[in-house]
């Protein structure tokens, strides 16, 4: 397609733009969660149902440690309903059972997984064509943020619906 008036195409955001945007966007949403809910609390068992971002609900169930070094380590599966967040770059709602095992610090960085059997995934990604999202899949991604990476440096990685993410 091409824009009014002119002779350029329409950028557009194919499958591994979505894809990717995705990731991200389930990634920064449950580190909001973490954030608003869990974070400075005291570690040990967590069973609590707490607003997601902008709409809908998570039930975290499971464990989260915090070592001697620092070192804070979580085992826990969020139960999403229409958790919703959105950025510049997409408006998105997640649900379904997401795990979320690993460990992070302020000076280790992040060596996190998320997995799902089924995740339903709705909204819209903000970039060139604007694309509609609305399916439900597998998801496994690994969030391997580290502070000390260069900026290009690939953070997210694994499967999305069964293709490949590498944001």
């Amino acid at each position: 397609p091409r824009r009014p008036g002119t002779s350029s195409p329409t950028p557009t955001c194919g499958v591994t733009c979505q894809d990717d945007e995705v990731g991200y966007a389930l990634d920064n949403t449950l580190w909001l969660v973490w954030n608003e809910n869990i974070a400075g609390q005291p570690s040990g068992n967590q069973d609590m149902t707490v607003p997601c971002p902008l709409d809908g609900s998570a039930l975290i169930t499971g464990t989260t440690a915090v070592a001697s070094n620092g070192i804070s380590t979580i085992h826990l599966t969020l139960d999403l309903k229409s958790c919703a967040n959105s950025n510049t770059s997409y408006s998105l709602a997640f649900s379904g059972s997401v795990s979320w095992d690993g460990t992070f610090g302020s000076t280790a960085g992040n060596a996190v997984t998320f997995k799902s059997m089924a995740l339903g995934i709705t909204g819209d990604i903000r970039l060139a064509d604007r694309p509609m999202v609305s399916e439900t899949c597998p998801v496994a991604l690994t969030d391997t943020f580290n502070q000390n990476q260069s900026a290009q440096s690939t953070w997210l990685n694994g499967t999305l619906c069964g293709r490949s993410v590498s944001d």
